[in-house]
């Protein structure tokens, strides 16, 4: 069917000048079968020869977009079947270039870039030769207009760009999608005769879409063909309202609110489930491998030896130890779960302290409980805050995940690329207002609720390691009578900011603002964005949102441990345990 292509030039008109003149490229029949169908045609039926065009016309919404999209296997046509018939000797890779509107190219890649992406997508040669080739084709410079990024093109040379990268593909069939739209009548006019040039030489089939027939006619269309419009009030389809709500601050702030929390709420409770698992199966399973009675007899054998008292001592230490030692590592096992919990750091930081608890030994502090009449100041002394025994903060697992708030970034940034940030301003609506203070106030909502149920999951996956579905250490009535002194009672005297409620909200609408400060400012930093600038600055905002997390954990962390002279984390626990006798008898007794 087609020529041999010039061993010179892949673009050579030579290579389809011994076409027939009317053989087509490709035969369309399309058929109405359902009134989803937008047109109202019974049937369509066309056909695309080498250099002819093909005007498809209609009014708006008639289908002449959906008809192309079908053909170039982007969409499928609702409510109609189509059938193509193809001339074999056309590859499936030569068959159909699409020309959208405005032109389209990929926005990263330089001019001569998206050409060469193109050959290789057909495999054909992408060497500068064949590049320069397609660029002159279509009026192009290789060497002034090779370099330019898409953003850098007028609308003209966009779309001959646009037009150039099908010619490096060879394509036999150019859909063109509104190809005037946009462009003064000059430029216009110059579109037009390339087009007819490009087809005249190449020999390729134009399946023209356009509401300007002086433009269209100037094309020589071959055949015309006109869909009928199905209007809506034709059927039975109700009119319907337009929706306005949208322009409400409410409204925006709501949508944004549901995007930010039941999004993120399955991920944040899974998350949590996971590290609550986690830290709770490693601080059991350590309470349950420890032998309080040799650590104990090893430390008093060392700094007692030769005493003719030591092993009176021993007997009357191992009868203390092993009447408690179950309690007292089921008062342990809340209690560092529920400091865990309590906004003193992040779960994370919560698998550190218990990693610092394994090398100082938990032992040690239950020992100590059992055999001095200092034992809870001595065990509260020693069970300090997450922060000074890790000593180093960690970002909150919530904070790392409040993906929304990293959106605001791609949202502001998006919008300033496309210019409706610009638009925003003509209109005298400020971008802030409409973009940030809604989202601004959704996340503010959702920040304290997803840590509420991200530390409500964690607790709840303590009470089942420790239980009777994991190690059996604690039962779950005997879990949460611990748990809730340590987690909704504000023992007196105790600062406010210590509260463990308060701690999570302040914690988490700080790390809430410090993260959409930084995405606005990151949306913000460049005056005139492009597209490809997009992904720069999500992963700009998402880095400096934890780098500023990090250091403002830290100041979280370090306000917590100075406020009340930094009371021991056990102060308000009850630490009584019963006497060598059994008698019962508080600790400092």
């Amino acid at each position: 069917f087609f020529a041999a292509p010039c061993a010179l030039c892949p673009l050579c008109p030579k290579a389809h000048r011994s076409m027939p003149a009317r053989r087509p490229v490709l035969k369309v029949v399309a058929r109405r079968t359902s009134d989803s169908c937008p047109f109202l045609n019974e049937e369509l039926a066309f056909e695309l020869c080498p250099g002819e065009v093909v005007w498809l016309r209609g009014a708006s919404g008639a289908g002449k977009s959906y008809t192309s999209l079908h053909l170039a296997g982007l969409a499928k046509l609702p409510g109609a079947e189509i059938h193509m018939e193809w001339d074999p000797s056309v590859a499936a890779a030569q068959r159909i270039g699409f020309l959208f509107q405005k032109g389209v190219l990929i926005d990263s890649l330089s001019l001569a870039a998206n050409l060469a992406l193109a050959a290789e997508a057909a495999a054909l040669p992408a060497d500068s030769d064949a590049i320069a080739a397609a660029l002159e084709a279509v009026g192009l410079s290789p060497s002034a207009d090779g370099s330019k990024m898409p953003g850098e093109l007028s609308g003209g040379m966009l779309r001959r760009a646009a037009l150039a990268q099908i010619l490096a593909q060879r394509k036999r069939v150019v859909i063109l999608d509104e190809p005037f739209v946009g462009l003064d009548p000059p430029v216009a006019g110059e579109i037009t005769a390339l087009l007819k040039r490009v087809a005249a030489e190449h020999g390729i089939s134009l399946l023209l879409i356009s509401h300007m027939a002086e433009r269209a006619a100037a094309l020589s269309p071959a055949a015309t063909v006109s869909l009928e419009r199905a209007r809506p009030e034709d059927g039975d389809a109700a009119r319907q309202d337009a929706d306005l709500s949208g322009l409400r601050f409410a409204v925006r702030a709501s949508r944004r609110f549901a995007d930010y929390f039941f999004i993120s709420a399955p991920l944040i409770a899974m998350a949590f489930a996971a590290t609550g698992a986690a830290l709770s199966m490693l601080l059991a399973d350590m309470l349950q491998r420890v032998d309080v009675v040799r650590i104990i007899a090893t430390f008093l054998t060392r700094y007692l030896a030769g005493n003719p008292a030591l092993p009176l001592i021993l007997q009357l230490v191992d009868g203390v130890v092993k009447q408690n030692e179950a309690a007292a590592k089921r008062k342990l096992y809340a209690l560092a779960i529920g400091a865990a919990s309590r906004g003193l750091g992040s779960l994370r930081r919560a698998r550190l302290f218990t990693a610092r608890a394994v090398e100082q030994g938990p032992s040690s502090r239950s020992s100590s409980a059992r055999c001095s009449p200092r034992s809870s100041s001595q065990a509260g002394s020693e069970a300090r805050t997450p922060a000074r025994l890790v000593g180093r903060p960690a970002p909150p697992a919530c904070a790392r995940r409040f993906m929304g708030e990293w959106c605001v970034a791609g949202d502001v940034a998006m919008m300033a690329s496309t210019s409706q940030v610009d638009l925003l301003k003509v209109l005298g609506v400020g971008p802030t207002a409409w973009t940030f203070l809604p989202a601004l106030l959704a996340a503010a909502l959702a920040a304290p609720l997803l840590s509420l149920l991200g530390t409500a999951v964690a607790l709840l996956m303590g009470a089942v390691v420790g239980g009777g579905g994991g190690f059996d250490m604690i039962s779950p009535d005997e879990y949460w009578r611990e748990m809730r002194p340590l987690l909704l009672e504000r023992p007196e005297g105790q600062h406010l900011l210590k509260f463990a409620p308060l701690v999570n909200v302040y914690r988490s609408l700080g790390f809430m603002l410090c993260t959409m400060g930084i995405s606005q400012l990151c949306s913000r930093s460049r005056r005139r964005l492009q597209p490809r600038h997009v992904p720069l600055v999500i992963t700009s905002a998402v880095v400096l949102s934890c780098l500023a997390i990090l250091f403002l954990d830290w100041g979280f962390s370090q306000l917590f441990v100075r406020l009340d002279g930094g009371e021991p984390l056990g102060g308000e626990a009850d630490f009584s345990f019963d006497g060598p006798a059994g008698e019962g008898g508080g600790a400092g007794e």
